[in-house]
């Protein structure tokens, strides 16, 4: 894991663009992050 950080940042960023995607067509399911 600790050899391939771009991977790592690549799946936090996607996680959080579908978190941020999610909360903004569901605001009830941002208190859930």
């Amino acid at each position: 894991m600790a050899q391939q950080p771009m991977m790592i940042i690549r799946k936090v960023m996607t996680i959080a663009i579908k978190g941020m995607r999610t909360s903004l067509y569901k605001p009830s399911n941002s208190q859930v992050m």
